[in-house]
């Protein structure tokens, strides 16, 4: 299916049933430092914890040696990104049901006091290349969950403080270097809709 510096992802199939298919991302653990591989077992976390429609689901993971190999659900269709671009543009209906999605899986991890960090429509895959496939949101590498108690009123402003993501869609708190909370995500979601809904 692919592959970058330090994984390759394949599709694979139960031994069981060959009709069940997922998709296999081998990570070679040789070439991360220890402080990213602290990094990447804190998303393979995350990720185990998950249960949500809009949020592509990791039905397994195996740390060996030198290499790590995480089982993701397959998902068939291109990134919302992508299609954006094959359409030019997304209608009204579209638009709406499409954010939805976007809206859902946000505000599932913010539930779970975890902040994305990296919005954007790249990070949200279709499950299928049908018009009416399901979107779900991926790479959870910069999210974080916030250690303050629920009670606490800053929250959703001042969790973390690391400059991560990609910057046209990260908040002017994140990229000023300020402390920021989940709210962070809010903003990329809203620079994600006007892509969507403009271009």
């Amino acid at each position: 299916m692919g592959h970058g510096l330090t994984s390759i992802v394949s599709v694979g199939y139960s031994i069981d049933d060959r009709k069940d298919a997922f998709a296999l991302k081998t990570i070679d653990k040789t070439k991360f430092s220890k402080k990213e591989l602290d990094i990447l077992r804190r998303e393979v976390f995350l990720l185990s914890t998950f249960s949500h429609v809009n949020i592509v689901s990791l039905i397994e993971s195996f740390d060996e040696n030198v290499e790590m190999t995480l089982i993701f659900e397959l998902m068939k269709g291109e990134d919302l990104f992508t299609r954006l671009s094959r359409q030019s543009y997304f209608d009204e209906w579209e638009s709406r049901r499409y954010f939805k999605q976007m809206l859902n899986a946000v505000a599932y991890i913010h539930r779970e006091k975890i902040a994305h960090r990296d919005i954007k429509p790249e990070q949200f895959l279709f499950s299928s290349h049908q018009k009416d496939a399901v979107l779900k949101l991926s790479d959870f590498g910069f999210a974080k969950r916030c250690s303050k108690k629920k009670s606490s009123s800053n929250i959703e402003t001042s969790c973390f403080q690391t400059m991560c993501g990609t910057p046209c869609y990260a908040s002017p708190e994140l990229l000023s270097g300020k402390k920021y909370g989940l709210k962070t995500d809010v903003w990329s979601l809203g620079k994600s809709y006007i892509l969507i809904r403009v271009i």
